[in-house]
């Protein structure tokens, strides 16, 4: 286990895990303030772990909006809502992204409150973009960005 110190002085865990030469994991409630408290924690570690600019930027954008998704509609059918979990594993050639929440898993929404251009962003700033039932309810959303 490493500690790194970010630029706004935070203190970061990391450890080596499957070959990744770093790795994190964070857990949010999910609400509006998990969207840019993960997505500012999730940036300053890809950056702390030597990313370049261009990679941080999409991986600020795509997380942006997985967790918006998960936010909107994760947990639309309790109250109160779950936790939303994003994962970064920095690889020498890649960045591996995955953002898990436990609620009713991903479906087609009649009644969407946003304008369906979620995913296809995603899609188009990362290299790879998986969609999966979670491990035990949910879904994942797994982006990956070639270095």
């Amino acid at each position: 286990m490493t500690c790194l110190d970010d630029r706004r002085g935070n203190r970061h865990r990391v450890s080596s895990h499957q070959s990744a030469r770093m790795r994190r994991q964070w857990r949010r409630y999910a609400d509006a303030l998990a969207v840019p408290t993960l997505r500012t924690d999730v940036c300053a570690f890809v950056a702390l772990a030597g990313v370049g600019s261009t990679v941080v930027d999409s991986v600020r954008l795509a997380v942006s909006e997985a967790v918006t998704n998960a936010v909107q509609h994760s947990y639309r059918d309790r109250d109160p809502a779950g936790d939303v979990a994003v994962t970064a594993e920095v690889f020498e050639r890649r960045v591996q992204i995955v953002v898990a929440d436990a609620g009713i898993g991903f479906a087609p929404r009649l009644d969407s409150p946003g304008l369906g251009l979620g995913l296809p962003l995603i899609a188009q700033v990362c290299d790879r973009l998986e969609i999966r039932p979670g491990s035990f309810a949910g879904t994942d959303v797994h982006m990956t960005f070639n270095r």
